[in-house]
This record gives C-alpha cells, sequence and structure tokens, in this order.
C-alpha cells in the first residue's frame, strides 16, 4: 500500500496537472447532466409491473397532476372568482397541461322545486355578482362529499384547482411544467396561493440534489482539505 502512495508522490508533477486538466474538461459537461422525476422511471421496461402501470394510465387517466390551492378569508366574491377564471384559462395554455378539475367545470346536481337540476357551480362565462348567489354556491360546494375537501376546503376559505399534466417519458418534463405553472402564478400574486402535488415534489427534490452536487460537496472537499493542511502543516502534502 505505501508502495502504491509512494508512486503518486514520486509523479506527482504528472498526476496533479493531469488531474486539474480533466477536472476541468469534465466541467464542460455538467450542463448535460439531466436529472429525471418521471413515475416511469421507476420501472423497468417488459416489466409486469409497468404494462399495469401503463394500462391503468389508459383507463383513469394521467397520474401526474399538481395542486394549486387559492386561499382567502372572502373566496367567494365576483372579481376574486374572475381572476381565478383568468388563471385557469392561462393554466390551460400551458404546452403540458392536460385539463384542470376546478369549480368552474364540475356539475352541482341539486334538488329544486321537486326537481334534480344539474348546472356548474360557477359557471366561468356568467360568474354571478350577487352575494347571495355566490354564499349559495359556496354553501353547495361544502355540503357534496365528492366536492368538499378536493375542490374546496377549509369551510369555504380554499379553492382548489386540480392541474392534470400529461404523462411524458421526458426527464425534464416535470422540471420545465411547473417552472412555467410557477412562472405564471407570479402574474397572478394578488392571489394567495400555494402549489404542491408529484411534478413539484420532483422538480424541488431535483433542485435539491443539484444544489447539493454544486455546493455542498465542494464544499466538504474544502473541510476535508483544510482538516489534512491543519494537521499535516504541509501544503504540498495535503495537494497530493
Amino acid at each position: 500500500m505505501s508502495d502504491f502512495l509512494l508512486f503518486f508522490v514520486r509523479w506527482r508533477r504528472i498526476f496533479v496537472p493531469l488531474t486539474l486538466i480533466l477536472t476541468l474538461i469534465s466541467l464542460f459537461f455538467i450542463k448535460s447532466i439531466h436529472l429525471s422525476g418521471s413515475t416511469k422511471k421507476f420501472f423497468i421496461k417488459n416489466d409486469p409491473d409497468y404494462f399495469l402501470y401503463e394500462k391503468s394510465v389508459k383507463k383513469f387517466g394521467s397520474d401526474n397532476s399538481l395542486v394549486i390551492a387559492i386561499k382567502d378569508e372572502n373566496l367567494f366574491e365576483y372579481e376574486k372568482l374572475k381572476k381565478i377564471s383568468k388563471l385557469i384559462d392561462k393554466l390551460s395554455e400551458v404546452d403540458g397541461v392536460e385539463y384542470i378539475d376546478s369549480l368552474f367545470n364540475k356539475q352541482n346536481i341539486i334538488y329544486r322545486d321537486y326537481e334534480l337540476h344539474s348546472e356548474l357551480f360557477i359557471d366561468p362565462d356568467n360568474i354571478p355578482k350577487s352575494k347571495k348567489t355566490l354564499e349559495q354556491i359556496k354553501k353547495d360546494a361544502l355540503n357534496n362529499p365528492l366536492i368538499n375537501g378536493n375542490l374546496i376546503g377549509d369551510n369555504g376559505k380554499i379553492i382548489f384547482l386540480n392541474v392534470v399534466a400529461k404523462n411524458s417519458d421526458d426527464s425534464q418534463f416535470n422540471i420545465v411544467l411547473v417552472r412555467k405553472i410557477r412562472k405564471l402564478l407570479k402574474e397572478f400574486n394578488s392571489l394567495d396561493n400555494t402549489l404542491f402535488g408529484s411534478p413539484y415534489i420532483n422538480e424541488q427534490v431535483i433542485n435539491y440534489i443539484l444544489h447539493d452536487t454544486f455546493f455542498t460537496v465542494p464544499f466538504a472537499i474544502l473541510v476535508i482539505f483544510l482538516t489534512i493542511l491543519y494537521n499535516i502543516k504541509s501544503f504540498k502534502l495535503t495537494l497530493i
């Protein structure tokens, strides 16, 4: 072992510059490193579980969804609902978004005048201005067990937008999609919103990994280098 180490010490004038040159060359390829957050990457191609997953997606739709929670003490006001409706229109135009579930496209089935009536909870083309009508819509939504907790919550103080994205094999799809949506949400910063869901979590995890790769690892190497330098008191030996 000692002979092996002495070999590098003896030829340090070659190995140190060579290591530095190879390190500098590798920096040019950092941009080509991609981390995938796609669910499909967790499956082995041609595996029975992979085919079961594909079958489930075809039958029940994409499992790739983001949820935008919009919070306000008085959400059910004409101007605020108008802004949310406009946000939904903009989200629908984002490349990669398949559809959006919200109170603006779900049917409200109610019993009125001895008859069953089916109508949108909130018609985006005809949002009511009457406070009484809006309060009744909120009440209907909260009384619906399929809607309460899914598209509305906290006693009507939160409206959820369920943004369903396409399933893609592109390793960068979720990252690009989340960044587009986050950029769009900045245009609607008057609406207090929170973003969550599997694509968002994947994007955040990838950001943390990249941060650790570019900052934490070099910092750890520096700490190790300084620790060795402090103990052996020789810069040349530490560098070797």
